[in-house]
């Protein structure tokens, strides 16, 4: 199946792209990424990326992610990826880039992690452990 891709404004201005089919080099890969540079472009913070109905993806796929990803953190915005399937999630764990992508298991986890505000600072002193002699 070839890659398709559906924008869809979520509450609280994120925005969802819904990938489906393969992910892979060719025009529609270029057309995907040229979408993902507009939204953000235009403004978007916070943005989803819906891999759930992703079949396969190869390197130039798994550089769309990371093109995202560098793209919507250099205006300061956040990047969730949404239900990757094993296969994904297998590629992310190779490269060790589950450790700079935040992964959720679906959309709506991806909406609370969007959603959580920063944790207020203690205004109070920190307390350091001591040792006893």
């Amino acid at each position: 199946m070839q890659l398709e891709s559906e924008v869809i404004q979520a509450e609280s201005g994120i925005i969802v792209i819904a990938l489906k089919g393969r992910l892979i080099a060719g025009p529609r890969l270029t057309i995907a990424e040229a979408q993902v540079k507009s939204i953000i472009k235009q403004g978007a913070n916070k943005l989803v990326l819906d891999v759930s109905q992703v079949e396969h993806a190869d390197s130039s796929g798994f550089c769309l992610l990371l093109h995202a990803y560098t793209a919507i953190t250099a205006v300061g915005g956040q990047l969730r990826i949404s239900a990757p399937n094993k296969r994904l999630l297998d590629l992310f764990q190779l490269t060790e880039t589950d450790r700079l992508l935040s992964i959720c298991p679906d959309r709506e986890s991806c909406f609370v992690s969007l959603k959580k505000k920063a944790a207020p600072k203690s205004s109070g002193p920190t307390q350091i452990p001591t040792a006893k002699a």
